[in-house]
């Protein structure tokens, strides 16, 4: 709401989406909802991120990959013919993953030291698994192919995620 009142904004609404590092993803397809549904004509999706408060420093094997940042982006819908918007989003959760990467002391945790906790290479093998599988799941929904695809960006701090796609 503080950025609704920043910019001047006295119609339209405004929430907060928690969703740790797929929340981008999950706004971004929340708006396209709205903006197809006839809700909103545009909409700011914001996507922050505060790491530094939660990482233990001592744990080098995760302290090094997680960091703060911020990125936002207007949609706008549109009347132009052929104008599909978003093309495609698909959404998933896994929670039989929840012990891979956590906050300790969040709803649900034991220990209460409020550290993030990862299983680094169980985390890393999951993400290769899931993004083959949801660009898979995307360019068939859109008729496309792998030849497509000029850039893929994953939410991901290593390349090597990237070249391990690119061999599927």
């Amino acid at each position: 709401m503080r950025i609704q009142a920043e910019l001047g904004m006295t119609q339209g609404f405004g929430f907060d989406l928690a969703a740790a590092c797929s929340g981008f993803v999950y706004g971004l397809s929340t708006a396209d909802a709205f903006i197809r549904a006839g809700q909103a004509r545009n909409i700011l999706v914001i996507g922050s991120e505060v790491y530094s408060r939660i990482v233990d420093w001592s744990d080098r094997g995760t302290c090094v990959l997680f960091g703060d940042g911020a990125g936002a982006v207007v949609l706008s819908g549109s009347d132009a013919p052929g104008d599909k918007g978003l093309l495609s989003t698909h959404l998933h959760s896994d929670g039989t993953a929840g012990d891979l990467l956590y906050v300790d002391g969040a709803v649900g945790r034991r220990d209460k030291s409020g550290y993030l906790k990862m299983s680094g290479r169980d985390v890393f093998r999951h993400a290769v698994a899931k993004l083959s599988s949801s660009v898979d799941e995307a360019l068939k929904a859109e008729g496309l192919d792998y030849s497509d695809v000029n850039w893929l960006v994953p939410h991901q701090p290593t390349s090597a995620l990237l070249k391990v796609w690119r061999k599927n």
